[in-house]
This record gives structure tokens, sequence and C-alpha cells, in this order.
């Protein structure tokens, strides 16, 4: 499976969802910081998980923060994807 992956930062859960992924053999992208020293634009992460999604590049996408809302917002203004 595809999967598309982004936070605005690298968070322990991130790191967990990465290693979970490569074990069951998921390709994924990685649309966040290079390190836990850098942040990324949420909104960007999240559009850029969306678009993969809605473009065929990825079949899901998983977004990352820490209440949820402002990715949820952001990546659903993109035609034809639903967050919650």
């Amino acid at each position: 499976m595809k999967i598309s992956l982004g936070a605005d930062q690298v968070f322990p859960i991130v790191d967990e969802i990465r290693t979970l992924l490569r074990e069951r053999g998921d390709e994924f992208a990685w649309h966040g910081p290079i390190n836990s020293q850098q942040t990324i634009n949420w909104v960007k992460a999240a559009t850029n998980v969306t678009r993969d999604v809605e473009s065929g590049r990825a079949d899901e996408g998983i977004l990352c923060c820490w209440a949820g809302t402002g990715v949820s917002i952001a990546a659903n203004k993109v035609r034809g994807i639903r967050v919650a």
C-alpha cells in the first residue's frame, strides 16, 4: 500500500508510524521536517498529503497534529478529500 504521511513536527508517534509502515512493507512518502529540531507549516503538510491521495500517488493519507483540527480543516479544502 502507498501511504502519504505528514506532520508539522517529528513527534514520537510519527517515528512509531514510520517504523510500523516499514515493518508492514508499505511504501510511504513523508511530508514533514527532516528531524525533530525543525518544523514545517502544518497547512503545507496537510495539503501535500491530500494532494498525494487526490492524485492517486497514495492510497491513503495519515496526518499527525496535536489537536487534529488545523490539518483537518486544511485537508478538507481539497476537493474529494474528507478528514476527521
